[in-house]
């Protein structure tokens, strides 16, 4: 379908049709998982587009990103609902997949950076808890790679949104309370782990 569209660009399509077909497309970005082809297709799309388009593509790809983390950020805050409906490593893996050569989603993570790094946080601290609780090695080792994971998302995130941070920082309390709470999660985790996780965590801080 994007193929076809791509056919028709730029002067052929209904600019009432193609903002529906880049909100859709927009909405299946921020759903799939880490490996759907699907993401790269709809990423070379969106950098085909005029200016105009690509103007909606960033308004509706901040809107379906902010939902989505909006919503799973209320989930877990929710003490009746259990964390383990959230698939954090799969938003997580979104977030990477915005600021992977893809304008757009790094200019979407950095009009949203408070949001998205107080879901990266909250993901951070709530995977170090649950990587200390299971109990076999093999559980121990995957819950603790979702850890680096996420730690390497959060610096990422700070490396490339470092413009908006620093305007931030001098009238946001929010931003200096997450990034207190990030630093306090990689010294509890440098102090607990393992000789190998520390050496991989220094690696992705000098990342």
């Amino acid at each position: 379908a994007i193929d076809e569209w791509k056919k028709l660009l730029p002067d052929n399509i209904n600019p009432a049709a193609m903002g529906i077909f880049i909100k859709v497309l927009c909405y299946i970005f921020i759903d799939c998982d880490a490996k759907n082809p699907c993401r790269r297709t709809i990423v070379s799309f969106f950098q085909s587009l005029n200016g105009c388009a690509q103007e909606q593509a960033l308004e509706h790809l901040n809107k379906a990103m902010v939902d989505v983390l909006v919503n799973i950020t209320a989930i877990h805050e929710n003490t009746k609902k259990n964390a383990e409906d959230v698939n954090f490593r799969k938003h997580v893996d979104t977030v990477c997949s915005l600021l992977e050569n893809f304008p757009i989603g790094e200019k979407c993570v950095s009009l949203r950076v408070s949001h998205v790094l107080k879901f990266l946080i909250m993901a951070l601290e709530y995977q170090v808890d649950r990587e200390s609780l299971v109990g076999t090695p093999a559980l121990q080792t995957a819950a603790m790679l979702d850890c680096l994971v996420t730690i390497k998302a959060t610096m990422n995130v700070l490396q490339k949104c470092k413009n908006e941070m620093t305007d931030l920082l001098g009238e946001d309390d929010i931003i200096t309370s997450l990034l207190q709470r990030f630093v306090k999660v990689i010294v509890n985790v440098l102090k607990n782990e393992s000789t190998d996780n520390i050496v991989r965590i220094s690696a992705l801080c000098r990342y």
